[in-house]
């Protein structure tokens, strides 16, 4: 954390929007989505706390804390929350509440108070209220609880989305307009008294502000951690009774609900479709083909572009400059043929890589993965394990990092190692430049349909090596899968469009850094024997022995070429680099040439399910906490990329016998 005087931590249920108001408080750019367990460790950001008529400024350091429905923690994610709020102590604890579900996260409220927790709450989506007619008496609310209580809107205020939203003919509500402001003005005043507002303190402060309170109004007092540590001598029945009759008499007194169900009645009758015991996945994997195929025609289009920028304007533009410069042939072989070929080769995908993110993230963020998972449930159960894992295979499709972090939502054991083996099996974004870049000379007629197969197999595989790992290495019950299905929502527009905008960056810097690197090394290993003299041949060079050393293990599947075989090998610096490589390494005419449609076939789906990068196998060794079952789950991974390679290959040699 920044050296700061003061420190606040962000509370709440999962999906009560905490990182979307971390992100407009700090100015960062977290990743948030409609479903619970997004955020699954903390975040730290800092924003400065200006006093009214005071020149000085401070640092406030903000600490976004993962989801907690109570202060009693399962699985680590909540564990991490909890013990942060116990162990260090923050100056202030906002808890954002769901103000569209008040009973269920105004529990989480009573437990704070408990604590001794200086708290304000944050009644957040005052939007989606207003928009169901449903008032809230702030005030009435802020004595029953005994706390500040202030109604806001994180996504709203003064963003893009706002005012392309008012252009719309959208009314943002008026309860919530200016509520971040007033939160964190009401903050400042808190910090600036330099106590914390203890939960039983009899005088409370009003959400208006217009009733102020003098420095002795507030009580310093610790937090009584003793609460947890014999928690378990409480009777949690009796106790969480007690808690929700308080919440109900709250609830009573202060809300009234409105007549309209906008929201309700528009998930409802979408749910009725979408989630169908008949229709719900095979509507998923018609959506997944029609983004598949748009991400293919129109990026396609941009791509072409790109493609003769890089391998003819640019490339003949800097021939001829080193040309008329006089440069040596090494250095313009290198520029060329190793950093333009390399890097280019991986940026021309760029446009199709966009436009997946693009759908993939207005999934994401209306809630429609969320039902993807409560789908799955069905079949997770069958294999030992909850439709919650379904949530970490989500992330797998953009990075295998978050990924394989986000199993830490899983509270059973045997099922977050589980669930960290299989998560890898998902087709990341890094692995599309490699389908792209055989789908656009072998499956231009079928890129949806090819690209839909290498998705749902990795999600097949995952499955099956799910139910495997459950009845052998990782026996075990699994947990029973809770899971509250978010309302539909239309994102905010700033928000989705800096999403976009971040992973695309990100998939670009990766080009221009790791790809850099990495084609530099590929350029003088295939051009330089192991006395690092120049070789004719790049099959004399230190990849080519190497790549001819290792090629014959490929054979069965295809695919012996040491050059193929150097590709994967480079893979797992950064699956970016099979695509590098392979530019790099072959002509357009021996890369045809070498390569058939069964072959590139075979060759895509080893891609997609050997080991992965070298940063996921890093996180899934620390998330293992064991060399060893890292190891394993790189050896396993690998071992089911061949098999299954193997036989779509020989399966694919059948049909081609058949058809020919």
């Amino acid at each position: 954390m920044a050296d700061a005087k003061y420190t606040i931590a962000l509370a709440g249920n999962p999906n009560s929007g905490k990182t979307t108001f971390f992100n407009r408080l700090t100015g960062s750019n977290q990743k948030v989505g409609n479903w619970p367990g997004v955020t699954i460790d903390k975040k730290v950001g800092t924003y400065t706390k200006k006093t009214p008529g005071k020149d000085e400024k401070e640092t406030v350091n903000v600490v976004d804390l993962p989801g907690i429905y109570s202060l009693t923690p399962y699985s680590e994610e909540e564990i991490i929350a909890r013990n942060f709020i116990v162990d260090e102590n923050p100056d202030l604890v906002i808890d954002i509440v769901d103000a569209t579900n008040l009973e269920r996260n105004l529990y989480l409220t009573f437990e704070l108070k408990k604590l001794g927790c200086p708290i304000i709450v944050a009644l957040n989506m005052m939007d989606e209220v207003e928009q169901n007619g449903t008032r809230i008496d702030f005030d009435k609310m802020s004595e029953m609880l005994g706390v500040p209580v202030i109604p806001i809107s994180a996504i709203e205020g003064k963003s893009f989305s706002a005012k392309v939203a008012k252009l719309m003919g959208y009314k943002s509500s008026k309860v919530a307009e200016g509520g971040v402001e007033r939160l964190i003005q009401k903050t400042n005043d808190i910090l600036d008294h330099s106590y914390k507002f203890y939960g039983d303190n009899p005088e409370a402060i009003p959400a208006s502000g217009e009733k102020e309170f003098s420095g002795d109004a507030f009580e310093k007092k610790k937090f009584d951690p003793s609460l947890l540590k014999h928690a378990d001598e409480i009777n949690y029945d009796a106790h969480s009774a007690e808690i929700y009759d308080e919440i109900g008499k709250i609830v009573s007194a202060t809300v009234r609900e409105g007549e309209k169900t906008v929201q309700q009645d528009r998930t409802k009758k979408i749910d009725n479709i979408l989630t169908n015991k008949w229709l719900g996945i095979p509507i998923f994997l018609v959506l997944m083909f029609i983004v598949f195929e748009l991400s293919f025609t129109v990026g396609g289009f941009f791509t072409d572009w790109i493609d003769v920028f890089f391998n003819e304007t640019l490339a003949g533009f800097v021939e001829e400059w080193f040309e008329s410069a006089g440069t040596a042939d090494w250095m313009a072989d290198l520029v060329i043929n190793g950093i333009i070929a390399g890097v280019g080769g991986v940026l021309t995908f760029v446009p199709q890589i966009f436009i997946l993110f693009v759908f993939l993230t207005l999934m994401e963020d209306t809630g429609y993965m969320a039902r993807v998972a409560f789908l799955l449930d069905r079949i997770f159960k069958k294999i030992g394990l909850s439709g919650k894992s379904f949530i970490p295979l989500i992330l797998g499709f953009g990075c295998s990092v978050p990924a394989v972090m986000a199993a830490r939502t899983l509270d059973n054991e045997m099922d977050r190692k589980t669930t960290i083996f299989i998560t890898p099996f998902m087709s990341c974004g890094a692995r599309l430049p490699i389908y792209a870049l055989f789908v656009g000379v072998f499956f231009t007629a079928y890129y949806g349909l090819t690209m839909l197969f290498l998705y749902v197999l990795g999600i097949l595989v995952a499955i099956a090596s799910a139910w495997l790992l459950k009845k052998t290495i990782f026996k075990g019950p699994s947990s029973p899968f809770i899971m509250e299905l978010p309302p539909y929502r239309f994102p905010d527009l700033y928000t989705y469009a800096k999403h976009i905008w971040e992973k695309t960056r990100g998939f670009v810097i990766r080009a221009g850094t790791i790809i850099f690197l990495a084609s530099v090394l590929i350029w003088f290993l295939q051009g330089y024997d192991f006395s690092f003299a120049a070789v004719e041949d790049s099959a004399d060079s230190i990849l080519g022995v190497i790549g001819n050393f290792i090629a014959p293990i490929f054979e069965p599947l295809g695919f012996g070429d040491w050059r193929a075989a150097m590709s994967l090998f480079t893979g797992f610096i950064a699956k970016e680099a099979v695509v590098s490589t392979i530019e790099i390494l072959y002509t357009p005419e021996d890369f045809e040439m070498l390569f058939t449609p069964v072959i590139a076939l075979a060759f895509m789906v080893f891609t997609l399910l050997y080991l992965p990068c070298l940063a996921a196998f890093a996180t899934i060794k620390r998330e293992l906490n064991s060399w060893k079952l890292a190891i394993l789950a790189a050896v396993y991974q690998t071992a089911v990329a061949y098999v299954v390679a193997f036989v779509v290959y020989r399966i694919g040699l059948l049909v081609v016998q058949y058809l020919i």
